[in-house]
């Protein structure tokens, strides 16, 4: 049994199944809400919203375009916010995204019926990798495999 092969492979396996976990679950969700009905909503802001994360002693920062919405189902009202665009997290196509939406503009807005308050406005980032979900799913694969070989040794 080698202990160096176990810790290395259980990082690889957590870490792969962070990478898929992160990628894959908005893409599913995204997926998901295709089939769910629509409805007309309003834009209540238009923004641009600012971010930064410091990874290894390195500061990354960027900006996403993210527009309220409102919408009413069945006389309930529900609000929600959205981020628009591609995820680039440059400033020029943040606000470039942002002259396409106004206060008070319609949108079309879907909605999970089993969920009201769980909507997407449509041209809503998504976010997600299918090659990164992939990847993270390989990199569990060769994870597991490196337990296994090791604790047949």
């Amino acid at each position: 049994m080698d202990p160096s092969a176990i810790v290395f492979g259980s990082s690889a396996c957590v870490l792969g199944v962070a990478i898929a976990l992160q990628n894959g679950l908005p893409l599913a969700r995204a997926k998901a809400s295709q089939r769910w009905p629509t409805t007309i909503g309003r834009v209540r802001s238009a923004q641009i919203e600012s971010y930064g994360a410091s990874l290894w002693r390195t500061t990354y920062a960027g900006c996403a375009p993210s527009v309220g919405f409102e919408y009413t189902l069945d006389g309930r009202q529900f609000e929600r916010r959205a981020f628009v665009g591609n995820g680039s997290g440059k400033f020029d196509d943040a606000q470039a995204m942002l002259r396409r939406y106004h206060t008070g503009q319609q949108v079309s807005v879907r909605y999970d019926p089993s969920h009201p308050a769980r909507a997407v406005m449509d041209g809503e980032y998504v976010g997600g990798s299918e090659v990164l979900t992939f990847f993270g799913c390989i990199l569990c694969a060769v994870g597991a495999l490196m337990i296994v070989s090791s604790l047949r040794l």
